[in-house]
């Protein structure tokens, strides 16, 4: 899987990225309210709509969740390396369940795509 296009201002720094993902936070949590309030005047095309932009958000929580395992992945290789082997388990550890995480967003991503292919093909009368 290829990351999105994400170009947009140049931007940069630690500060910077925790800053945009809780404004990305406050956006999907302010989404997640409208679709409760308002999900039950949806049509099946509209839930189709509303399946396709989900998984375009997955795509994009996809590349930043690879981006952060990957930094992880230096950090344990550079620093990590010469602390105690106690810290080089848990950090292992740590990008074990990180990756299966990783994993589970892209199976998540497949699964709500292939539902919303049926729902399309309801939709367009092709059943």
């Amino acid at each position: 899987m290829t990351g999105p296009d994400v170009s947009g201002p140049d931007v940069s720094g630690p500060d910077t990225v925790e800053v945009t993902l809780e404004a990305l936070y406050q956006q999907a949590r302010t989404a997640w309210e409208v679709v409760q309030r308002d999900s039950d005047g949806l049509s099946l095309a509209g839930t189709g709509d509303a399946l396709e932009v989900t998984v375009d958000v997955l795509d994009l929580v996809w590349s930043v969740v690879r981006a952060v395992v990957t930094r992880t992945e230096s950090i344990r290789e550079r620093e990590v390396n010469d602390r105690r082997r106690a810290e080089t388990d848990v950090v292992d550890l740590a990008l074990v369940h990180l990756h299966y995480g990783q994993e589970g967003l892209m199976v998540a991503r497949h699964l709500l795509g292939a539902g919303r292919g049926e729902v399309l093909r309801v939709t367009q009368g092709k059943v």
